[in-house]
């Protein structure tokens, strides 16, 4: 899942990999490969509460291009950024911002790249050649769950923030520790952490009550899923499961 901790959980699963002379597959922005294909494959995600998810991504590059901060000739300003409120009110966006419109055909390209809202139900419910429609159907929600329980770990990745115990229960059920040590260095990291200090974003109570009634259906697959039994850790240890 884009902007859900993606980076910091990767390097440590490459770490992972590597100690036990494991393959790692990872797909970001659309899975290829849905969990249940191959009885001698670990699936894993990973989620975080869909708001702070969204508001992330936003600063990270819907506010600027990445390609723009990449760019040291770039100045951000106020005047030349996106605004919260084209992010909260864009429905879905490609490679690029369509002002609320889905692209199709070439333009969807291989992944649902920018998302801002219910973006667990459009990446869950992504095919390959085409795009998710426009506006998310409520009957996704469905799909959405029945795809991410055939998953053998989901990783809150809100617990690797604030829960020592959480990221130790993880370290002990892959055999290494080390998972707090990785931190985010995503491409566009630094120079967007870098431009969001100079130009603070402000965000209303209103808008931030508006992006959470339209992330509404992410969050009951996020809420149900975080509280549920069966997201809790296997039984076993990675090392008795190879």
């Amino acid at each position: 899942m884009r902007k859900a901790g993606g980076t910091t959980l990767r390097r440590y699963l490459l770490k992972v990999a590597d100690y036990y002379d494991i393959h790692l597959k990872q797909q970001e922005g659309g899975p290829d490969e849905l969990p249940w294909n191959r009885s001698d494959t670990l699936y894993v995600t990973h989620m975080r509460d869909p708001v702070n998810r969204s508001l992330s991504h936003f600063k990270y590059e819907g506010r600027w291009s990445c390609s723009r901060l990449m760019n040291d000739q770039f100045v951000p300003t106020e005047d030349n950024a996106h605004t919260l409120e084209e992010w909260v009110h864009t429905e879905f966006q490609g490679s690029s911002w369509t002002g609320g419109h889905a692209p199709t055909g070439a333009d969807c390209k291989h992944k649902l790249w920018l998302c801002s809202n219910n973006c667990y139900i459009k990446w869950l419910n992504w095919e390959k050649g085409r795009c998710v429609r426009e506006l998310v159907d409520p009957t996704f929600l469905e799909t959405t769950l029945y795809r991410l329980y055939k998953y053998h770990l989901i990783i809150d990745v809100e617990k690797l923030f604030w829960s020592p115990t959480y990221v130790q229960q993880l370290e002990e059920f892959f055999g290494l520790p080390g998972l707090a040590d990785f931190k985010a260095n995503a491409r566009c990291d630094k120079p967007s952490k870098e431009a969001n200090q100079e130009v603070p974003l402000e965000v209303s109570d209103e808008l931030l009550a508006e992006l959470k009634d339209r992330n509404a259906l992410d969050y009951r697959v996020y809420e149900e899923l975080m509280t549920c039994k069966t997201t809790q850790f296997p039984s076993k240890k990675l090392a008795d499961l190879i």
